[in-house]
């Protein structure tokens, strides 16, 4: 939906994500807090262009840079996730911070700080060798 958006210029009305979240909110139902579209395209969508925006023109800040007033363990928690295979190969643990990831590909930034979550035990005993 990102890419639609701020590569191809897409307005989020015709993106796939937007028409299935509508559609949700229009059958009734609640949606991280929102209950209408109107609630939804208020909070949420600016909410998201502001974050891509943000990025775009400061850089990605560590959730501690943004939030120095909390604890390190809460701003370890809204970090970007992640966890070591087998191979030594981090994956995404898709728990936390997934739109800051999609932001952050698309912007080119390959660089990240990330919260480790799991470690493989194959992953640990070769680490430890």
């Amino acid at each position: 939906m990102f890419y639609d958006v701020f590569i191809d210029g897409k307005d989020w009305e015709d993106t796939e994500y937007f028409s299935k979240v509508c559609r949700y909110l229009e059958a009734g139902n609640e949606r991280k807090g929102y209950t209408t579209v109107r609630e939804f395209r208020r909070r949420r969508i600016e909410g998201l262009e502001e974050l891509y925006k943000t990025i775009r023109e400061d850089g990605y800040k560590s959730q501690e840079e943004l939030h120095p007033e909390l604890s390190p363990i809460r701003n370890a928690q809204n970090e970007i996730r992640v966890n070591i295979g087998r191979d030594g190969k981090l994956l995404f643990n898709n728990n936390s911070g997934n739109h800051r990831l999609a932001i952050a590909k698309i912007l080119g930034i390959n660089e990240l700080p990330v919260c480790i979550c799991v470690r493989h035990k194959q992953w640990e005993e070769r680490a430890r060798t």
